[in-house]
C-alpha cells in the first residue's frame, strides 16, 4: 500500500508510488563469487529531491529469477560482503502534455564524508545518516534519464577519478579484485566484455552504466549494464551505436515493499506461510 506524505511536492507526485522500503534479492558482480544476495532499497524524500539508500548482503542459496522478492529471499542465507550506496534523484522537467506522463530527471551518486564512512565502516551499531545528511553530501556519478511510471532508465557515461566508486563496504566485508567479475560471466571469452568490465570497474571511474527499472506485478524489477564511455564516444561520433557485445550485465534485482523503516540484511527474510 503507497501512503503519500501530505506535503509532497507536486513534480514528485508522479513518483510516489516508489516511496517507503523495499526488500529482495538479485545478483550484484562486483561482489565476485557471492554475486548473488539480498538487496533493499530506502526511498526518502527532502524538500525536492528524492534519496535513494541501497543495500547489498552476500548469500548462499539460489532463487530463480521467477521467484517472488519474499520467496527468493526466503531461500538466501545471508553471509559475508555487505555494500551500501546513496543517490539523489531531482526531477528537471515534466511533460504531461504526453500521455502517459513523461519525467526527465538528473541523478548524482552521493559520497559519504570520510567521518562518516569511518564510522559506519568500523561500527555495525553506528546510527544511519539521515536524509537532511544526505543532503548535504557531495556528488559523485552524475546520471541521467526518462521516466514514464512506474518505469523508467538512467544512464550515466562516468565519472572524475576523484568521484570512481562511492560504494561503502560494511563491517564483516571483504573487498574483491575487479578481475574476479570474469568469474561471474558464463560466457566465452569476449574483448569487447572484457575492456567494458575493465574500464567500468576501474580505479578512475570512466565507465559508462545503464540501470533499467520497473513495477511490474506490484514488485520493483531493475537492471544494470555497463560499458565502456570510451567507446560509447568513439561510436556515437562514427554514426554508430553500441550493440550487445558492449554491454556488460552487472546487477540485478527483484523488490518488493515492506513495513520496516530500514531492512538489516543481515537479518534472513523467513517467508510467510
Amino acid at each position: 500500500m503507497i501512503t503519500i506524505p501530505a506535503n509532497l511536492p507536486e513534480k514528485l507526485l508522479p513518483l510516489a508510488w516508489m516511496l517507503g522500503n523495499w526488500r529482495g534479492y538479485g545478483a550484484w558482480l562486483p561482489a565476485g563469487p557471492q554475486a548473488l544476495g539480498t538487496q533493499s532499497l530506502q526511498v526518502l524524500v527532502h524538500e525536492e529531491e528524492l534519496f535513494f539508500v541501497w543495500q547489498w548482503q552476500g548469500a548462499n542459496g539460489f532463487a530463480q529469477p521467477q521467484e517472488s522478492a519474499q520467496a527468493g529471499s526466503a531461500k538466501l542465507t545471508p553471509v559475508g560482503n555487505r555494500f551500501a550506496r546513496w543517490q539523489r534523484l531531482q526531477v528537471q522537467a515534466i511533460h504531461a502534455e504526453t500521455n502517459p506522463v513523461q519525467l526527465v530527471f538528473t541523478a548524482t551518486d552521493l559520497v559519504p564524508p570520510q567521518s562518516v564512512a569511518t564510522t559506519l565502516a568500523e561500527d555495525e551499531n553506528a546510527a544511519w545518516p539521515t536524509v537532511e545528511e544526505l543532503a548535504t553530501w557531495q556528488s559523485g556519478r552524475e546520471w541521467s534519464g526518462v521516466m514514464v511510471p512506474p518505469r523508467g532508465q538512467w544512464q550515466s557515461l562516468g565519472a572524475g577519478e576523484e568521484n570512481a566508486d562511492t560504494t561503502l563496504v560494511l563491517p564483516g566485508a571483504s573487498t574483491v579484485a575487479p578481475e574476479a567479475l570474469s568469474a561471474n560471466q558464463d560466457e566465452a571469452e569476449n574483448p569487447a566484455r572484457d575492456y567494458a568490465l575493465a574500464e567500468s570497474f576501474g580505479t578512475d571511474g570512466s565507465g559508462g552504466r545503464i540501470r533499467m527499472f520497473g513495477l511490474v506485478d506490484s514488485e520493483l524489477m531493475w537492471n544494470e549494464l555497463a560499458f565502456s564511455a570510451k567507446r560509447f564516444t568513439e561510436l556515437t561520433a562514427a554514426g554508430q551505436s553500441l550493440g550487445e557485445d558492449d554491454l556488460v550485465p552487472v546487477a540485478t534485482g527483484r523488490l518488493a515493499q515492506v513495513d520496516e523503516s530500514l531492512v538489516d540484511l543481515r537479518k534472513p527474510w523467513k517467508e510467510e506461510k
